[in-house]
């Protein structure tokens, strides 16, 4: 994955029950068990109990949740057709 130098992201873990995440650019799906979102920095699945969406500021791309947090994963970038490439795997 391509990180920009300028990307910031911020991930603050209170007691395990607040949750903030900056850079957050979408909401792939979420309901009281599991967050997807996407990142400046890529995927984030979130697990727990009881998760709920306090707010989310688009304008700011941030998000806070809370619930029981059990974890906070990054995923990996799933590659597309170009990179799979001969010349793109050559110059990896």
């Amino acid at each position: 994955m391509n990180k920009d130098s300028t990307i910031n992201q911020d991930i603050f873990l209170h007691n395990r029950k607040e949750l903030s995440i900056s850079s957050v650019k979408k909401i792939n799906s979420l309901n009281d068990l599991l967050f997807d979102i996407e990142t400046g920095y890529g995927r984030i699945k979130i697990e727990g109990k009881e998760l709920d969406m306090v707010s989310l500021d688009n304008d700011k791309e941030i998000l806070i949740l809370k619930g029981v947090i059990d974890k906070i994963e990054y995923l990996e970038k799933t590659k597309n057709k170009k990179d799979s490439s001969f010349i793109a795997k050559i110059f990896k």
